[in-house]
């Protein structure tokens, strides 16, 4: 049984070096094609219809909006009965 012992010890730990080494290799390569994949050619997407350099290109017209157009005055007006209020308010049909 001693004789096998000098033969496990370096199977046993073997083992997780092995891991290392492999994910050693795999972050590597990973770096790698990142490293690649940034060097390539972008897609050159259409960002407009048209150039904007373009002088003759169609432009939508501007048109003046004043910034208070819709506004309505709200002033505080006086109180209310409060009774002719409640009463319009409760239900009808003689619930109570």
């Amino acid at each position: 049984m001693l004789s096998h012992h000098p033969a496990v010890i370096p199977a046993i730990t073997r083992g997780p070096a092995s891991i290392s080494q492999s994910l050693a290799r795999l972050a590597s390569v990973l770096v790698l094609a990142t490293a690649l994949a940034g060097c390539t050619a972008a897609r050159t997407a259409p960002v407009a219809a048209h150039e904007p350099a373009d002088p003759n290109a169609p432009v939508a017209s501007a048109r003046y909006q004043p910034v208070l157009s819709g506004y309505v005055s709200q002033r505080p007006v006086g109180p209310k009965p409060w009774r002719e209020l409640n009463e319009r308010m409760t239900p009808k049909g003689g619930a109570q």
